[in-house]
């Protein structure tokens, strides 16, 4: 699969579909059977994470926004906006998006609403998000070399969740 001008900086798919970001600011969506680029977003912005669900791509990006693109329409849907930061770790479960970012933040957007809550407990980038099958528990890891357990995932009110920092690395 050779298309991008620079190299791939994140990838997602979802049923027959393969998306790739790249520094060249262009979001490839992909036919997973024929091995074919079948459209190019641009971006105009560069992207690093990729999520995808309900044939909707979500670029998490260097402007501090996410992108939205349906694959329906093969357009740009909208932008989420909340992050004070590069949007460097995006994950979804069940209507839920979890992004982290350069200004160490969790968000928790509500894709049915678009309506954002911010997580707090990390002091450095986060770069990595994972969100349990249930969607009930919520890890995120950052440079701070804290990877941070939440349970309930969406809850905001810091007393009534129990966190669990693991430090080490």
């Amino acid at each position: 699969l050779e298309s991008h001008v620079s190299w791939i900086r994140a990838l997602a798919t979802e049923k027959d579909v393969l998306t790739s970001a790249s520094k060249d600011l262009t979001v490839k969506v992909w036919d997973i059977k024929t091995l074919k680029c079948i459209f190019t977003f641009q971006a105009g912005s560069e992207v690093y994470c990729l999520a995808m669900t309900n044939s909707m791509v979500y670029g998490g990006c260097q402007d501090y926004k996410i992108r939205v693109w349906n694959l329906n329409t093969m357009q740009k849907s909208h932008m989420l906006i909340g992050h004070e930061g590069v949007v460097r770790a995006l994950t979804i479960r069940h209507a839920t998006l979890y992004s982290g970012g350069s200004d160490s933040k969790v968000k928790v957007w509500d894709l049915k609403t678009n309506d954002c809550t911010t997580l707090f407990g990390h002091t450095s980038f986060v770069r990595a998000i994972a969100v349990d099958e249930a969607g009930q528990t919520l890890y995120s890891g950052a440079d701070d070399k804290k990877s941070i357990c939440r349970s309930p995932a969406k809850t905001v009110d810091q007393s009534k969740v129990a966190a669990v920092v693991v430090t080490g690395h």
